[in-house]
């Protein structure tokens, strides 16, 4: 990365005459006078976006009218066909076989398939921990190293638990959430929970209400005993999107369903985010120890009924609809 202090981020060939800070003073991009013109006009050609994002991450000043090939999403940018395709950006089966270049290649993504996954996984594990390892020490950006962690989470297991810890004493600047993903990636069940609630007990205010999607990565029971002594206002669907991916089961739901308020409104949310089947993590939750049909409807219509407000019977009405086959076992007759 020496080059690019020496060197336009853009193009790598022409010498740096501008320093751009746009919105951030404290990593600027470092350009030629070219590229800085074609930067602030949204015309950069698609290698030259594909290396300040490399840099900076694809969430960038001005980065962000551009699709993930590196072609700008601009009619107006005045680029050929033949000068985008004559400029490509380099694509994952161009880089798969180097960590440092797919490294540079992760960081420049909006989001990491599973494509992109499975090229680290067939990397030694050594090799990618040494090369992200010290990628993070060269490059004090918080978005590059939030995505650092996120490939130490994909590919290291236990292995990574020395740097993800490390990483913890970058807290605040790195995010509790790509922290919490790592944590519960390599370190003890224990400590990645332990270290996620302590970033809840820290936050304040309305930052409080979020601070507890940390601990959506973590899949333990720990967290389902932690909001049973916990759980504080608002009562949100958060809570159920956090509960449902964390060992979630039928027992722990008819549990909080005859509590009442507030945890069967955690509960009927929960069910929901298992009923969509839909999940911002890689797995989607699943609930364990289904109950039959007849009991599944008979706990749910008592809850309605037990609570006859227009949230409820809305929720449970949708539950009782969705049910099949993620909510209940069809082989029971319980």
């Amino acid at each position: 990365m020496t080059a690019q202090f020496k060197y336009c981020e853009a193009c790598r060939k022409a010498p740096v005459a501008i320093v751009n800070g746009c919105d951030s003073v404290e990593y600027p991009y470092k350009l030629c006078q070219a590229c800085n013109n074609r930067l602030e006009s949204e015309s950069l050609r698609p290698i030259e976006w594909y290396n300040l994002a490399c840099i900076h991450g694809p969430w960038g000043d001005n980065l962000g009218p551009y699709l993930e090939d590196g072609s700008p999403d601009n009619p107006e940018s005045g680029l050929t066909r033949a000068e985008i395709v004559a400029n490509s950006a380099p694509t994952l089966a161009n880089v798969k076989l180097h960590a440092e270049a797919l490294l540079e290649f992760t960081i420049s993504r909006f989001s990491i398939s599973q494509d992109l996954r499975q090229a680290w996984c067939a990397l030694s594990p050594e090799e990618v921990l040494r090369t992200v390892t010290d990628h993070f020490a060269i490059n004090r950006q918080p978005t590059p190293r939030e995505c650092c962690l996120k490939v130490i989470a994909a590919t290291q297991g236990a292995r990574g638990a020395a740097f993800v810890r490390y990483c913890w004493g970058e807290f605040p600047a790195l995010s509790a959430l790509a922290l919490a993903e790592a944590s519960a990636a390599c370190l003890p069940e224990q400590e990645a929970f332990d270290r996620c609630i302590a970033t809840i007990h820290a936050s304040k205010g309305a930052e409080k209400r979020e601070s507890i999607r940390v601990l959506e990565y973590l899949r333990s029971p720990l967290v389902l005993d932690w909001i049973e002594r916990e759980i504080f206002e608002p009562i949100t669907e958060i809570w159920g999107e956090i509960a449902a991916p964390n060992s979630f089961d039928w027992t722990r739901a008819e549990a909080w369903l005859r509590s009442g308020r507030p945890l069967s409104l955690v509960a009927i949310d929960a069910l929901g985010r298992m009923a969509a089947n839909e999940s911002s993590l890689t797995n989607s939750p699943r609930l364990a120890a289904r109950p039959g049909r007849r009991r599944l409807v008979d706990v749910l219509s008592a809850y309605a009924k037990a609570d006859p407000v227009p949230r409820v019977q809305h929720r449970v009405a949708l539950l009782i609809t969705m049910a099949e086959p993620y909510l209940f076992d069809p082989d029971r007759t319980d």
